[in-house]
């Protein structure tokens, strides 16, 4: 059996091309929670319900596998860096809500993102 993926994922609602990011210590596992709330209109997301229920076609994709430990600034990074590109995201409340822990979590996707174009591995 393989080990579960650790990191960051996306799905796409096709039709209104919103986005919702979320992480997670086993993708695939999640993946699967996200389509049974869905289906059972249970999903935390009332917006991603609501267009889910209008229009059921989503893409999943696995944005980043990383260590558990950066978790949650890498996801926070995605979703800043995301909504900075003008995507309509599900989930940007999250960040606003959390605005202390985001600007620090920013911060830090800022220190690596510099950090992974500088390495010459």
């Amino acid at each position: 059996m393989t080990e579960p993926i650790i990191g960051i994922y996306r799905i796409t609602h096709v039709e209104s091309g919103r986005v919702y990011v979320g992480s997670s210590r086993n993708v695939a596992g999640r993946w699967r929670k996200h389509q049974s709330e869905l289906n059972l209109a249970r999903h935390k997301c009332r917006a991603l319900l609501r267009d889910y229920q209008r229009a059921p076609e989503l893409r999943f994709e696995l944005l980043e596998a990383c260590e558990f430990e950066v978790l949650g600034v890498r996801e926070r990074g995605w979703i800043t860096d995301l909504k900075r590109a003008g995507v309509k995201l599900y989930n940007e409340v999250l960040l606003e809500e959390r605005k202390d822990v985001s600007r620090v979590a920013e911060k830090l996707w800022e220190i690596d993102k510099a950090y992974k174009a500088n390495r010459r591995c």
